[in-house]
Formats: C-alpha cells, structure tokens, sequence
C-alpha cells in the first residue's frame, strides 16, 4: 500500500529528463534566512519563495538587508546575499563554483529527494499528492511543500499515516499496531560508542520488546527490555570493541514471540566519525550556508561514509530547525529510508511537523 503511494523506490539518478512536464532543470532554493523573492521575466511581478521552491534559470533573484539564500542548479551551488539581487543565469554562468568537496554528491542528494515529490517515470504523476502552484509566479514552478494534504489517516493499519489519497484498508502487515512482523530500523552501519537509540516498528498488541545484541561468533553481549518501539542502550567501551561487527534484533517477549530481521553494525572510533564532520565543516560553501543547510552537509556527509545514525540525526535536526517553512530537510529524511528500501518510515519521517 505505501509502495502505491510512494510510487517509486528510490535510486540516486542524475537529472535529464526527471522533472514532469518540463524542458529543462529547474533551479531548487535549499535553504534561505530572511525574505527571499523571485521574477519570472522582466514586467511580472516578484513573488516570495520560501526554500523547497523550483524556479526557471532565465529568472531573477533577490534577497534583502541581511538575508541570504543558498540554490542549485545542475549540481551546482551557490549562494546569494545578503542585499543582492542577481539573474540566475549570471549566477550559475559564473567560473567558480563551491568548494565543498563533495558539492556534486551533496546536489545529487538534494535533486532525488526532489524527483522523489514531482516525478513518477511509470505515470509521470506526482507520488506525493497534490502540488499547490503559487499564482503570479509566471513560471510554472511552484512550490514543494505546505501545501500537501499529508495528515496522518485513520484506517490505513499501517501507522504511518499516507500522503494523498484515499486511506486505504489495513494492511496487517507488522506498521503501526498490526500483524506480527516486527521491522528493525536503527541503528546499522558505523557507530562509536557511548548512548545509540534502537528502534522498531511496532506489531499487534501491547508487547514487551526484548532487544539482543551478539558478536560475530553469536555470542550475547548486551540485553534489554522496553514496552517502547525504542530503547536508548549505553555501548561501552568495556563490551564493544572498535573495528569489531555486531548484530542485533528486537523479539517480543511471551511464547508466540514476533521476532524482527537482523541488522548489523561496526564499532569505530569517535575520531573518525568527528574528522568526517571536521572536513565538511571547514569548507567556504559550509561556511557560507543557513544552519538548516549545514544541518543537511552534515546528514550528506555521514551517510556516505555509512555513518548512518549519525546521518539520520542530522536530517532530524534540520526538519527540526524552529520557525523553518522549508520542505527540503523533509523531503530528503524521506529519501533517506526510502534509498534503505523502507517506504512507509519515508512516509513517516516526511509527516514529523
């Protein structure tokens, strides 16, 4: 059913021919602080954009007093402000181009989170629901975002709520309070230690979670029980050896248990993990970037590099930033599970106000 929704799995793809009913690649606004307006063509008027907003190259931009905005267009960033208003073709015609080391993987991110809300290649509609075009705008663009119809519906079974549509039947398949199959979520990949949250999708029922951790020889090395679908646990250094591959599950406890799949993650050395964040961090594109934006570097940069608790907390804070109207951390926490192949935690993530 979320399949349905969702329409696509997803893939890391370069944009060609990717956006629905249009000729050519748009330029994305992925973040901005303060006002930020844009004018299709010279006569019409400006219209304020907020970021997750696609306009045409062939545009203007402008931002006032101390704002600033930061855009892509064809893996290109660039930022703009404060107080400057600038044709966009000038600003991506110009020579330099960020310095972020991985400038072209951090756009490439962004653009399939986009794909992921216009475009579906079997239908070419638009998996995410209705998509409210702005009027005045004289572009054909619009904007992602806070306009959706993404309300959680009762009787879907599954607890992740849909995105447009109709709700659907339960589905009993172990998503929110159905079924007895149980889905282990996080944590997997590269992990140091100290405090990790474990978590689970939650069956039928009112169970007791028993979660289990063992070494690459099976043997037990830590256990614990909540009646959450979560459970913060302390991986010290005493039990959990750097470069050492761990597995864990999560059962119910009783005689007919549920039991989850297995997932598996590698010790490593809080060092690394801060050298990885260090290199982003010392970038002028980093620098120069709204907090939202820095947020997203950061989620970029672990989950290359297969830190991905890490990676899901940057995306969090981002779609977590106070007072921010932009859907792009939202979009792309979404394509983030969905890339794991777990379409109905996308759902979830992209419904989290």
């Amino acid at each position: 059913m979320i399949r349905n929704l969702l329409s696509i799995l997803f893939m890391l793809v370069i944009l060609t021919n990717s956006w629905s009913q249009q000729d050519e690649d748009p330029v994305i606004l992925i973040g901005a602080t303060g006002k930020v307006s844009y004018t299709a063509k010279p006569g019409l008027n400006s219209m304020a954009i907020v970021p997750g907003a696609l306009v045409k190259v062939d545009g203007i931009l402008s931002v006032k007093g101390k704002s600033t905005a930061t855009l892509q267009y064809k893996r290109k960033i660039k930022h703009v402000g404060p107080n400057q208003t600038i044709a966009l073709s000038e600003l991506f015609g110009m020579s330099s181009t960020s310095s972020l080391s991985f400038d072209t993987k951090f756009a490439g991110y962004v653009e399939d989170a986009f794909v992921m809300a216009y475009y579906t290649p079997e239908t070419g509609a638009e998996p995410w629901g209705q998509l409210k075009k702005k009027k005045g705008m004289g572009d054909g663009w619009g904007v992602v975002g806070g306009s959706r119809d993404t309300t959680a519906r009762r009787g879907t079974g599954d607890g992740w709520g849909v995105v447009g549509g109709k709700a659907q039947k339960s589905t009993g398949d172990g998503w929110g309070g159905t079924g007895s199959v149980i889905y282990a979520l996080q944590p997997f990949g590269h992990l140091a230690q100290g405090n990790v949250v474990f978590a689970w999708s939650r069956p039928a029922g009112k169970p007791i979670y028993i979660i289990e951790i063992t070494d690459s020889n099976g043997k037990l090395i830590q256990k614990g029980s909540t009646s959450d679908t979560s459970l913060v646990m302390n991986l010290s250094s005493t039990a959990f050896e750097e470069g050492e591959t761990y597995t864990w599950q999560v059962r119910t406890q009783g005689t007919a248990n549920a039991r989850s799949n297995e997932l598996t993650f590698q010790m490593n050395s809080i060092a690394d993990r801060d050298n990885i964040l260090s290199k982003t961090e010392k970038t002028a594109a980093f620098e120069n970037a709204p907090q939202e934006v820095r947020h997203l570097m950061h989620a970029v940069a672990m989950e290359e590099k297969e830190w991905y608790a890490d990676a899901i907390e940057y995306y969090a804070k981002a779609q977590r930033m106070k007072g921010s109207k932009s859907a792009t951390p939202r979009l792309m926490h979404s394509a983030f599970w969905n890339r794991r192949g777990i379409p109905a935690r996308a759902v979830s993530v992209y419904n989290v106000n």
